[in-house]
């Protein structure tokens, strides 16, 4: 994972990653860590600008 950055006005979590390969993993992992009102609340965007 490169960087991480959450929406204070906007209710975005965004991730980079290094391998875009690595992107459904992190997605896979948010959506077991994070409460299902999370999920609900914050749009989550994971992308890689390296590969």
């Amino acid at each position: 994972m490169q960087s991480t950055q959450i929406g204070i006005t906007d209710p975005v979590i965004t991730i980079d990653v290094y391998d875009k390969d690595g992107i459904p993993e992190v997605e896979k992992y948010l959506k077991a860590q994070l409460s299902k009102d999370d999920l609900e609340h914050y749009e989550i965007e994971v992308f890689s600008r390296w590969s």
